[in-house]
């Protein structure tokens, strides 16, 4: 299974900008534009099997979001370290270490699947066991049908003073990011607890890293 981000990239847009404060809830709330934090999931044949949306969020502590296997949540316990969970259940967690080179990817009862890496951003993965494989890449391309609003060249002093409806357009691009995980043979976890914290984990990636090149 694969999945799409309709992304942006202006350096100065950031994905939580039009976050709101609940008093209610006393956190912040990522409500105005669920828009731009959609992933869109794909079948390896190209049709949608679903959407992964974070409607919740502290940008460098936790990320909640609605996907078709229910409620999850990704959220920082370390360094480089993310613990993806369902409610109160511990899915697994994300170990990256400080060269990039690798990433651990531990489930209970002491199963692991250890990744080398090549490149930036997840965008190159390989973990083998001696029965199994899994394997995220990174890809990009042009939407097939692009929105209405195309993207402007602005300096950040003149994007700061466009009008907020224009700022929307003004960030809109023809351009698709995509991972691609495949799966195959047999693995120490079940392949949908695997799906759920890579795709949670690459979600919270791609959104802080466009949240950090925002505030750059």
């Amino acid at each position: 299974m694969g999945y799409k981000y309709y992304s942006f990239s202006l350096g100065m847009w950031t994905p939580f900008e039009d976050s709101e404060f609940s008093d209610e809830l006393g956190e912040t709330i990522c409500s105005k534009r669920p828009g731009n934090r959609r992933f869109e999931l794909m079948s390896d044949k190209g049709s949608a099997v679903g959407s992964i949306v974070i409607h919740t969020c502290h940008p460098n502590r936790y990320y909640r979001a609605s996907t078709p296997w229910g409620e999850l949540e990704v959220r920082k316990s370390g360094l480089t370290r993310y613990d993806v969970l369902q409610g109160s259940i511990l899915i697994g967690t994300v170990k990256e270490k400080l060269t990039g080179r690798t990433v651990v990817v531990s489930f209970p009862m002491d199963r692991e699947i250890r990744f080398k890496c090549r490149g930036l951003g997840y965008s190159r993965m390989l973990a083998e066991t001696e029965t199994g494989s899994v394997s995220i890449i990174a890809e990009s391309g042009l939407r097939s049908n692009p929105g209405p609003n195309q993207s402007i060249s602005l300096k950040s002093k003149d994007f700061r003073m466009l009008p907020e409806e224009e700022k929307k357009a003004a960030v809109e691009t023809d351009r698709y990011f995509q991972w691609r995980i495949s799966l195959s043979g047999s693995l120490p976890v079940r392949d949908d607890e695997i799906l759920k914290a890579l795709a949670l984990n690459l979600c919270r990636n791609r959104l802080y890293s466009e949240y950090v090149s925002a505030l750059g």
